[in-house]
């Protein structure tokens, strides 16, 4: 009876990790897909341009008083946090600009932030995203709702697409969401305030990377939570693309 018990949890367990993970990517892709987000400006609400696609050049709505409010002017600095930068070369340029630069979905992973092709340089930028994994680095909070802590400036969402802090569930789980890759075939590209041509700051794809560390050391494992994850992705009615699923080991 004990050991049958012991599997029960067992399951349970990774099925409420798997249906936090799952939570979360449903509401980073809510995020990524809104072409606009109600936020308060100055303490009028009205609907904005989604950070992820503003122009430096352009207003970040069709509201008059804010023909002088340029996009990524004044932001994406609302929160506290390193990411404080447009321009596509530094390590810390703001989460919102950052793109990962990838030909395909075979193409090796790489964590390096300059990759070159044919002679030509592209900036790479991942996410941070678990707080679980990165604590303070990590850039989910900006994401979340203005009513989290670590909220400044003038612009404020009142759209909640993630709850504030991560599901308590993920801090002691051997998954999350390690990284987040939003996929352009052209990379990160700066994005100086001022700049008077339009910049490319598309999407083509989200890679999603959930990363598993067993507390066992069993790598094994991981099949585990196969099952899981996909039973919690089919309830958020996310379908992964299988044949875009990979398995990859982190070198030593």
């Amino acid at each position: 009876v004990g050991n049958y018990a012991r599997k029960l949890i067992d399951e349970r367990n990774r099925q409420a990790a798997a249906d936090a993970v799952a939570q979360e990517v449903y509401g980073a892709l809510q995020f990524i897909n809104a072409g606009s987000i109600t936020a308060t400006v100055n303490n009028v609400t009205k609907k904005v341009i989604n950070p992820l696609y503003q122009q430096p050049a352009d207003p970040i709505s069709e509201d008059p008083a804010d023909i002088n409010t340029l996009g990524i002017q004044k932001n994406p600095l609302w929160l506290a946090h390193p990411g404080d930068t447009t321009n596509a070369g530094s390590a810390s340029v703001s989460p919102y600009i950052a793109r990962t630069w990838s030909k395909s979905i075979t193409t090796p992973v790489s964590n390096n932030m300059n990759i070159t092709d044919n002679g030509k340089t592209y900036y790479s930028h991942s996410l941070k995203w678990s707080q679980a994994v990165w604590g303070q680095d990590s850039v989910r909070r900006y994401f979340t709702d203005s009513g989290c802590d670590g909220a400044s400036g003038n612009i404020y969402f009142n759209q909640q697409f993630l709850s504030c802090n991560e599901n308590p569930v993920q801090r002691g789980s051997e998954i999350a969401i390690s990284r987040l890759d939003l996929v352009s075939d052209q990379g990160t590209v700066s994005r100086p305030a001022g700049t008077t041509a339009g910049v490319p700051v598309g999407i083509d794809r989200v890679d999603v990377y959930v990363s598993f560390s067993p507390v066992d050391n069993n790598p094994a494992r991981i099949e585990q939570f196969i099952t899981p994850l996909m039973t919690a992705f089919r309830l958020k009615k996310i379908t992964p693309n299988t044949n875009g699923v990979y398995l990859v080991r982190e070198q030593d």
